[in-house]
Protein backbone atom coordinates (compact mmCIF):
# COMPACT_ATOMS: atom_id res chain seq x y z
CA UNK A 1 0.00 0.00 0.00
CA UNK A 2 1.00 3.33 -1.00
CA UNK A 3 1.47 6.46 1.75
CA UNK A 4 2.63 9.74 1.86
CA UNK A 5 6.31 10.14 3.30
CA UNK A 6 5.20 11.64 6.82
CA UNK A 7 8.98 11.86 7.82
CA UNK A 8 11.18 15.14 8.22
CA UNK A 9 12.48 14.09 5.20
CA UNK A 10 8.91 13.89 3.34
CA UNK A 11 8.25 17.30 4.76
CA UNK A 12 11.78 18.76 3.50
CA UNK A 13 10.83 16.89 0.09
CA UNK A 14 7.62 19.41 0.10
CA UNK A 15 9.44 22.35 0.94
CA UNK A 16 8.78 22.97 4.70
CA UNK A 17 12.05 22.38 6.67
CA UNK A 18 11.50 21.76 10.46
CA UNK A 19 13.54 21.71 13.33
CA UNK A 20 13.34 18.74 15.73
CA UNK A 21 11.34 20.05 17.53
CA UNK A 22 8.99 21.51 15.34
CA UNK A 23 8.98 17.57 13.88
CA UNK A 24 8.28 16.30 17.01
CA UNK A 25 5.40 18.15 18.46
CA UNK A 26 3.71 17.66 15.48
CA UNK A 27 4.05 14.30 15.46
CA UNK A 28 3.03 13.72 19.15
CA UNK A 29 -0.07 16.28 18.20
CA UNK A 30 -1.13 14.54 15.10
CA UNK A 31 -1.31 10.98 17.66
CA UNK A 32 -3.02 12.95 20.13
CA UNK A 33 -5.65 14.06 17.59
CA UNK A 34 -5.98 10.86 15.85
CA UNK A 35 -6.52 8.79 19.18
CA UNK A 36 -9.26 11.34 20.81
CA UNK A 37 -12.53 11.87 19.21
CA UNK A 38 -13.01 15.29 20.85
CA UNK A 39 -9.69 16.77 19.80
CA UNK A 40 -11.03 15.58 16.01
CA UNK A 41 -13.89 17.46 16.82
CA UNK A 42 -12.10 21.15 17.69
CA UNK A 43 -10.40 21.48 14.60
CA UNK A 44 -9.74 25.03 15.08
CA UNK A 45 -7.82 24.19 18.61
CA UNK A 46 -5.75 22.20 16.61
CA UNK A 47 -4.68 24.42 13.85
CA UNK A 48 -3.89 26.94 16.53
CA UNK A 49 -1.36 24.28 18.23
CA UNK A 50 0.04 23.82 14.86
CA UNK A 51 0.43 27.62 14.21
CA UNK A 52 1.83 28.06 17.77
CA UNK A 53 4.56 25.19 16.54
CA UNK A 54 5.79 26.73 13.76
CA UNK A 55 5.96 29.67 16.05
CA UNK A 56 3.28 31.80 13.22
CA UNK A 57 1.34 33.22 16.21
CA UNK A 58 1.80 36.90 17.32
CA UNK A 59 3.83 36.98 20.26
CA UNK A 60 1.55 38.92 22.15
CA UNK A 61 -0.87 35.95 21.72
CA UNK A 62 1.52 33.52 23.32
CA UNK A 63 2.63 35.99 26.19
CA UNK A 64 -0.98 35.90 27.07
CA UNK A 65 -0.77 31.99 27.35
CA UNK A 66 2.64 32.32 28.94
CA UNK A 67 1.46 34.99 31.67
CA UNK A 68 -0.15 31.36 33.77
CA UNK A 69 1.61 31.36 37.35
CA UNK A 70 2.91 27.82 36.06
CA UNK A 71 6.89 28.12 34.62
CA UNK A 72 7.24 26.19 31.51
CA UNK A 73 10.74 25.36 32.23
CA UNK A 74 10.45 24.45 35.74
CA UNK A 75 7.72 22.47 35.36
CA UNK A 76 8.61 18.90 36.39
CA UNK A 77 5.29 17.09 36.15
CA UNK A 78 4.69 15.69 32.63
CA UNK A 79 1.08 15.18 32.60
CA UNK A 80 0.80 18.95 33.23
CA UNK A 81 3.39 19.73 30.70
CA UNK A 82 1.67 17.92 27.61
CA UNK A 83 -1.14 19.71 28.34
CA UNK A 84 0.19 23.39 28.34
CA UNK A 85 1.94 22.14 25.61
CA UNK A 86 -1.26 20.43 23.37
CA UNK A 87 -4.52 21.65 26.16
CA UNK A 88 -5.53 21.13 29.09
CA UNK A 89 -8.43 18.37 29.14
CA UNK A 90 -11.42 19.23 31.08
CA UNK A 91 -14.55 17.01 31.82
Amino acid sequence: MNKIDTSIEGFQYVGIKLTEQQYEDLRDLNALILGNEHRQNVPVFNIMLVLKILGLLPSEMVNEISNNQSNDNLNDNSYEMLQRKFGRVIN
